[in-house]
């Protein structure tokens, strides 16, 4: 009885630890929302469909290589043994369909991998487009919600602020890059002033979470805040210095510190 239990307990590990390594693939792409990412029916596909691949390799050495495994010290015929062939086979999975047999350059210098990773990559690619699809009407929805109707003179100001503070472990390479797109948003001359309030509050899901702005009013807070006159560069400056805003909603530019 405690064989069966192991066997199963074995089986049933080795498929959880397939869905871990195909969720830990999709959660870094869609750091927005990543669990509704994940969580969406294309995304339940990838890593149900790893889980299942997880199981099949497991099966599959348990099976036909039990003298193989022992000599590598996974005996198979031991509950300890089983526990460990479900986790090389839940996290060794993915490296095996990441394999090649060979690759093809084609004449313009593009290389093609003939092999299990080219099924894995074209799999990967189709369901990315179906969540980022997905992804985007909802994304869509909410920037014109919740952004539209709010001027990006403010918006250009308060969003590194509001990101920089409310966020506590943001690294100051993130911060950095957001002030920049920030930057290139607001200089871009030809996209309309509406246009320019809506990629930002895109930047601000990036940063915070599909979450997060639809359950902040960020249009009731910004009521009454003085717009600052600030240059791209004072934002980097704030940024990096860490300058929190006054009790009046100004926050100290570039021009202020020097004075």
């Amino acid at each position: 009885m405690m064989w069966v239990i192991a066997v199963l307990l074995s089986i049933l590990l080795s498929f959880l630890f397939g869905c871990g390594v195909g969720l830990a693939e999709i959660f870094p792409r869609y750091r927005d929302d990543p669990f509704k990412a994940a969580f969406s029916r294309w995304g339940n596909l990838y890593w149900v469909a790893n889980g299942f691949i997880a199981l099949f390799v497991f099966l599959a050495s348990w099976t036909l290589y039990p003298v193989e495994l022992k000599n590598l010290g996974m005996d198979v015929s031991t509950s300890a043994g089983l526990f460990q062939l479900s986790l090389a086979a839940g996290f060794g999975a993915m490296l095996l369909l990441r394999t090649k047999m060979f690759t093809i350059r084609t004449t313009g210098g593009e290389e093609y991998a003939v092999g299990p990773e080219y099924v894995l990559n074209v799999l990967m690619k189709t369901i990315d487009v179906y969540i980022d699809r997905q992804r985007a009407q909802l994304r869509t929805e909410l920037a014109y919600e919740k952004f539209a109707e709010i001027p990006y003179e403010s918006l250009q100001y308060h969003a590194p602020v509001l990101i920089e503070g409310s966020r506590q472990n943001i690294p100051i390479t993130e911060a950095v890059e957001m002030g920049k797109r920030v930057g290139e948003i607001v200089t871009d001359e030809l996209m309309p002033a509406e246009d320019k309030s809506i990629n930002i509050g895109f930047l601000i899901m990036d940063y915070l979470g599909e979450g997060f702005v639809r359950n902040i009013d960020i249009a009731e807070h910004l009521k009454g805040r003085n717009v600052v006159d600030m240059e791209y560069e004072d934002t980097l400056v704030l940024i990096e210095d860490g300058d929190a805003p006054t009790e009046d909603g100004e926050v100290p530019t570039k021009r202020d510190n020097a004075s």
